[in-house]
């Protein structure tokens, strides 16, 4: 009997054996099926590793996604350029009014400093193009056959005649920093504050608050925050290059001590259908591609205002208060 043990006992450890193997097997099995390197994954097995990846990821690979998602969102912040200290200011008088957005386009491309791309910039006009005089007989031709023509080919022809048109304008504002702009409003002056002293002053264009992501306001609304847009200055010539402020809220409350004046401020206010022109001095302190996403494609010329004039707009020419933060 103990003799006859002994191959009993020798097949028992060879199975033992070859089960250990199996079950070595399966704890390879068991790992990231993109570790088989030696041939394609099938359908299932690729079907597999993203449930395992979205259930049951490693470490390692959460940090990868993380990473992505982070780079993601850099990649689509709005790109914001800071400009260089202006130089002296001159007199108020001689800053350049800004009175359309073709303006902008020249302006912009001036102080970002880099290859223009006239078919991009085409693109941003409007179909009336013809109604607007933008100071080029020829630009304005050639402008508004680029809008008038759906043919890529065309445009592309017409963009290669305009690139020359445009780089002579933008070369003109290079030396411009000190700006004007004047927002026509009804709504946005109110009634004088006996207790403060003054004006609250709140047009859409002073709003800065936030000017982030779409994913990034979706984030912040989920937390129960109020998100305010960034306020902006448009013009009907084209629709992409806009005017926003640096240093808006800064002008919110306009500061007015003396009654004579705050009497001819409020007489405007009040009376009925009247319009406040309100004119801001600044300089150009940034561009911005983008307003809330970098391929939105607002393009931005941001100004930090250091005067705001306030006018009747039914006698412009006469500033009935100038302040100055």
């Amino acid at each position: 009997m103990r003799l006859n043990a002994l191959p009993f006992t020798l097949a028992l450890l060879t199975a033992l054996q070859v089960s250990g193997c199996g079950d070595a097997g399966n704890k390879s099995s068991a790992q990231p099926s993109a570790a088989k390197a030696d041939r394609p994954m099938t359908e299932a097995e690729l079907l597999a590793e993203k449930e395992r990846r979205v259930f049951n990821p490693t470490p390692e690979e959460r940090a990868e996604d993380v990473a992505r998602k982070e780079a993601e969102e850099r990649a689509r912040k709005p790109v914001v350029t800071m400009l260089d200290e202006p130089p002296a200011a001159p007199d108020f008088s001689e800053y350049k009014a800004i009175q359309m957005a073709t303006q902008l386009v020249f302006l912009q491309n001036a102080l970002r400093n880099e290859p223009i791309d006239a078919l991009a910039i085409a693109k941003g006009y409007s179909y009336g193009i013809a109604k607007y005089d933008l100071g080029d007989v020829e630009l304005s031709k050639l402008l508004g056959e680029f809008v008038n023509t759906k043919d890529q080919f065309t445009q592309r022809d017409i963009a290669k005649r305009l690139e020359p048109l445009l780089q002579k304008h933008v070369d003109e504002y290079k030396p411009v920093r000190y700006v004007k702009v004047t927002m026509t409003t009804r709504d946005s002056l109110d009634a004088y504050d006996f207790d403060k002293q003054g004006f609250a002053f709140t047009p859409n264009a002073f709003n800065d608050v936030f000017a982030g992501t779409a994913d990034e306001r979706r984030e912040l609304r989920r937390s129960g925050k109020t998100i305010i847009d960034r306020g902006t200055i448009g013009f009907t010539d084209n629709h992409q290059y806009q005017v926003a402020f640096e240093n808006g809220r800064d002008f919110r409350f306009i500061k007015v001590e003396d009654e004579s004046v705050a009497r001819a401020i409020e007489a405007v206010v009040k009376r009925p259908g009247s319009r406040i022109e309100a004119t801001v001095y600044g300089y150009v302190e940034s561009v911005q591609q983008g307003l809330n996403e970098k391929s939105d494609n607002e393009m931005l010329s941001v100004i930090k205002i250091q005067r705001l004039d306030i006018a009747d707009s039914e006698d412009p020419s006469k500033v009935l208060y100038s302040y100055i933060n």
